[in-house]
């Protein structure tokens, strides 16, 4: 909704907390309270990954926390091709995020290990570029 739809309909944003789910003006479902806090949580899953990769590189070394972060969020992400109920898809979300969180902080502990500044700083300017790029075409497929 727009600020002067909101206004004018004396809307409150605090609403939608405390009723069911609804439809809005565009005809979008608004999620309910519990969906909200979902994805605050969910969006906050980077930290125990964070936690978990560097303290998994310290413990049972670098290499082997690479490993099983890859081939445990993979598992996670495979079993969300099947229909669970609601709260282990959330696990599933989750424990995904976690992973992922994890590889990438191993990433970033073990790659200056082996690959010079320059190559380095090369490979994060084609990476940056080829994502901006596909979040361009992104925007334009979805319509």
């Amino acid at each position: 909704m727009l600020v002067a739809d909101m206004m004018a309909n004396n809307y409150c944003f605090m609403e939608m907390f405390f009723e069911s789910t609804y439809v809005n003006a565009w005809g979008c479902t608004v999620y309910t309270k519990a969906e909200y806090l979902f994805l605050i949580v969910v969006a906050l899953a980077f930290v125990p990954g964070f936690v978990l990769g560097t303290v998994g590189a310290e413990t049972i070394g670098r290499r082997w926390t690479f490993i099983s972060s890859i081939y445990i969020g993979a598992g996670f992400t495979v079993l969300l091709l099947f229909c669970f109920n609601t709260v282990l898809t959330y696990v599933e979300v989750y424990g995904a995020i976690i992973c992922y969180s994890a590889y990438n902080e191993v990433l970033w502990i073990y790659a200056p290990e082996f690959y010079p500044t320059y190559m380095r700083g090369t490979a994060i300017g084609v990476q940056n570029g080829i994502g901006k790029l596909g979040a361009a075409a992104g925007t334009f497929l979805t319509e």
